[in-house]
Order: C-alpha cells, then structure tokens, then sequence
C-alpha cells in the first residue's frame, strides 16, 4: 500500500509540474507591481492555425527593386504557408508563394518576428548573377486566423552579369521591397 501512495505521490508531483519552459521569474503575485508581460508563457496568446494565409497589401513603403509597380491597398499578395515548428527556438514558420521561408517567434502581446533564409532568385537570362534576397518580418496575430505584418525584403548580387540584371529590371542592387499587408486564412 506505501508503494502505492509513493506511486501516487510522485505522479502528482508530475502533473503538478508545468511543461516547456516555465520561466516565472518575472511573475509575482504582487497586484502593485504587475510585471507578468515578461512572463513567457503568456507570450503566444494565440497561436495561429496551420495552413494556407492570404497576404493584401495595405501599404507599399519601398519598392526599389520594382517588384510590384503600380501595386496599391487591397491587391493581393499572393499566400504565406504557416506551420508550426518543431526546431529550437522557432514557434513557426511562413513559407511565402515564392519559396521564400520565414522563421518565426512569438514576442509579448500576440506579436511576432520573424527572420528569412536566404533565397537565391533565379535569373535565367543571365547565368552569371546570382540575386539573394534576405528579409524580416514582424507583426500582430488578431485572431488565430488574421494577423496584421510588416515585410522587408533586400535583394543584393553577386556575378558579373548583375549591371545586366540592374538594366533589365530598372533599378540597382542592394534593393527594397517593404510593405505592410493584412494575413487572413
């Protein structure tokens, strides 16, 4: 019978202990002094659902890489792929229509920054340029399945053909293309 207390005792102790990272250090029971925004567990309010999300423009900032001219509020975007990440230190990811993937993380208050891997942009037309674009992101989840984000992108190249590329596209390198946009699934 006190092996079975014993038992019972530790697996309380089990489902007693919080799972993941339980960083509390900043979260005390003290009403006067509310610091619990510090508090990690609290850090993905919501979480957003997987799939397929709608990105529309509502605000073209830089377009110095001339990749969406004449775009305004409301034109679409195209997609972002969410899915949540089973890697160290990614909440998730957003895998753009381009191929280009964002790595995220969850921030205080629904927010979220992500960081992309570099994507090589094929250029066809001239072997010798090699166009990498690099790019942030950050935002706000409304919803689970609404979020608000801002996107830079920075475009630079590498080759000897990259004044080719500059002359055909009209602009120079490094270039930007920044906007905000509305994600909807």
């Amino acid at each position: 019978m006190t092996r079975y207390l014993l038992l019972l005792s530790c697996l309380g102790l089990l489902i007693g202990c919080p799972s993941g990272n339980d960083d509390d250090s900043a979260n005390d029971d003290d009403a006067a002094n509310d610091d619990d925004a510090a508090d990690d567990d609290d850090a993905a309010g919501i979480e957003p659902e997987e799939g397929t999300w709608d990105l529309t423009l509502s605000a073209l900032t830089t377009d110095s890489c001339n990749g969406a001219p004449g775009a305004g509020p409301g034109d679409s975007l195209g997609t972002t792929q969410l899915t949540l990440a089973t890697a160290a230190g990614i909440d998730f990811y957003m895998t753009d229509s381009d191929d280009q993937r964002f790595n995220c993380t969850y921030g205080a208050d629904d927010t979220f920054t992500c960081t992309a891997d570099p994507l090589d942009v094929p250029v066809q037309l001239f072997p010798d340029a090699t166009v990498t674009r690099n790019g942030t992101r950050s935002g706000t989840f409304t919803s689970a399945t609404e979020a608000t984000l801002t996107n830079r992108n920075e475009d630079t190249c590498t080759g000897s053909d990259c004044a080719n590329v500059e002359a055909a596209g009209g602009y120079t390198f490094p270039c930007v293309f920044e906007f905000d946009a509305d994600a909807e699934k």
